[in-house]
């Protein structure tokens, strides 16, 4: 073989692992390229169908009107019940969809969203409470629960959203600080204002029979007291709720695996009829 034959197949030779780095870094820059398009493409898309969602939600805070305490009626001496602070026009909120059984709220969270309650469970996980289709969905009461909320144990579902939407701030309640001192949720229907106090909140696996709404008796509710009660590691208030309450479990996802929940649970402690809409 001529010398120069020689350096010729050697110089090849040098090139050829040279390519094949230059394939594999062309190669995962357009993996890293792709990946990167579609993480944008699905942020871009879950924000802007969080931002539909919300304006929905907006659409309908109108016909919710929060009156000032301190220009209340004056005492004429007659005996009435308290009257609530917040009024809501059913009629127009309920134009929007029948499916409409309340509203909930719950101060300093925002958590202020109307109440549905479909002929099943799955419905309102990707339907808003206009009807559209969105992963937001709506807060919804458990099709298993009467829609006057007489039920022992009423369940009401919403999405744990990164945007700080729906049932999110539940999670705060997870916080010792938070939960104790913040305790009053407020649910609202046509028949008057419902005041709940918080008395549990924790994060449990969907195994604990915890959204159970049927109890055929008082021991049977209390079982179901003293199970939730021994959950590890629950934010638990000294005023615990009883046999013959009547109570609310809040649930939503905790956003670190899927077989997980944040719950929370609240008492019934008041009941203030509402006035209507003018």
């Amino acid at each position: 073989m001529e010398n120069g034959e020689y350096m010729s197949d050697k110089s090849q030779a040098g090139k050829r692992p040279k390519k094949k780095r230059l394939l594999l870094y062309n190669i995962i820059l357009a993996v890293c390229i792709v990946t990167f398009l579609g993480c944008a493409g699905y942020l871009g898309f879950y924000f802007i169908q969080a931002h539909a969602a919300e304006s929905e939600y907006d659409a309908l805070r109108p016909s919710i009107t929060i009156l000032d305490p301190d220009n209340q009626p004056e005492d004429t001496g007659e005996s009435k019940p308290p009257v609530s602070t917040v009024v809501i026009d059913w009629t127009e909120l309920m134009a929007h969809n029948q499916e409409v059984k309340g509203y909930i709220i719950i101060p300093n969270t925002s958590i202020s969203y109307p109440i549905v309650q479909g002929k099943d469970n799955v419905k309102y996980l990707t339907t808003t409470v206009m009807g559209t289709y969105n992963p937001a969905g709506a807060i919804f009461m458990s099709c298993d629960n009467h829609a006057n909320l007489e039920d022992r144990n009423t369940v009401i579902y919403g999405h744990n959203r990164n945007n700080g939407t729906m049932f999110e701030d539940l999670t705060k309640f997870l916080d010792p600080d938070f939960f104790a001192q913040n305790k009053t949720i407020s649910i609202f229907t046509p028949a008057g204002e419902c005041t709940y106090e918080i008395f549990q909140a924790y994060t449990a696996n969907i195994s604990l029979d915890y959204a159970r709404v049927q109890f055929a008796n008082d021991e049977q509710f209390g079982q179901y007291l003293t199970m939730i009660k021994g959950v590890p590691e629950a934010n638990i208030a000294p005023d615990y709720a009883k046999a013959g309450d009547k109570m609310i479990t809040l649930s939503t996802c905790t956003n670190r695996t899927e077989d997980t929940r944040v719950v929370v649970h609240a008492k019934l402690v008041d009941f203030k009829p509402i006035p209507e809409a003018d």
